[in-house]
C-alpha cells in the first residue's frame, strides 16, 4: 500500500515541477494554454485524479485524508492560479518572476 502511495507521490512532484516550467513559460510569454481556473481546481491533475478516485482502498484514503497531503496539494494549485493570472496580466515581467521565486511551491 505505501509504496503504491510513495509512487504517486513522487509522480505529482515530478509533475508538479513540470507545471512550474509552465508557468515560468507563461510569465515569459504571457501567454497559456491553461486558464486559471483550471489551474486553480486540484482535481484536474492526474494526482489530484487519483487522489479523488474510487479506484484507491478505503484503507489508502484515510490515510491520505489524515495527512496534509490534500491541503498541500490544493494550497499549491492556489498558489499556482494566482501566479498565472499575475504572469497573464500586463504586470512588467519582471514582478511576476520575483512573485514565482517567493512562492513556497
Amino acid at each position: 500500500m505505501f509504496e503504491s502511495i510513495e509512487r504517486e507521490i513522487d509522480g505529482a512532484i515530478e509533475a508538479h515541477m513540470s507545471w512550474k516550467e509552465h508557468l515560468e513559460d507563461a510569465i515569459k510569454n504571457k501567454s497559456s494554454d491553461l486558464s486559471v481556473d483550471s489551474v486553480k481546481s486540484d482535481q484536474n491533475c492526474a494526482f489530484g485524479l487519483w487522489i479523488y478516485s474510487d479506484d484507491i482502498s478505503e484503507e489508502t484514503r484515510t490515510s491520505i485524508e489524515r495527512s496534509s497531503i490534500p491541503s498541500l496539494h490544493h494550497a499549491f494549485h492556489n498558489c499556482a492560479a494566482s501566479l498565472l493570472e499575475f504572469a497573464l496580466e500586463s504586470k512588467p515581467r519582471g514582478d511576476a518572476e520575483y512573485m514565482l521565486l517567493l512562492s513556497a511551491y
